[in-house]
């Protein structure tokens, strides 16, 4: 029920990274622009760091009380194992 997109910003400048990638956990269950979650990874001077976000929108009719608590755990579940693939490749989480 959840996907997840992708939106990647980010481009080479003097041979380092910058910018910021954007990786958006979706539902058909939720209506917020931002996704039922977000990670965004933002490259700078820095160590690339990856901060997490949650919409605070509703909900779509339609669906019961159980399928959006589901779809709330897969997102966020989702989320968590792209924190997880970030922090091995060394960002900061």
């Amino acid at each position: 029920m959840v996907t997840e997109n992708i939106k990647d910003w980010t481009e080479v400048d003097a041979g380092k990274v910058r910018g910021r990638v954007a990786y958006t956990y979706e539902s058909p269950t939720h209506w917020t622009g931002d996704g039922v979650c977000q990670v965004i990874v933002e490259y700078g001077y820095h160590k690339p760091e990856a901060k997490l976000y949650w919409g605070s929108g509703g909900t779509n009719g339609g669906f019961s009380k159980v399928d959006i608590a589901r779809a709330m755990a897969e997102a966020f579940a989702l989320a968590a194992r792209r924190l997880e693939v970030l922090a091995a490749q060394g960002c900061e989480v």
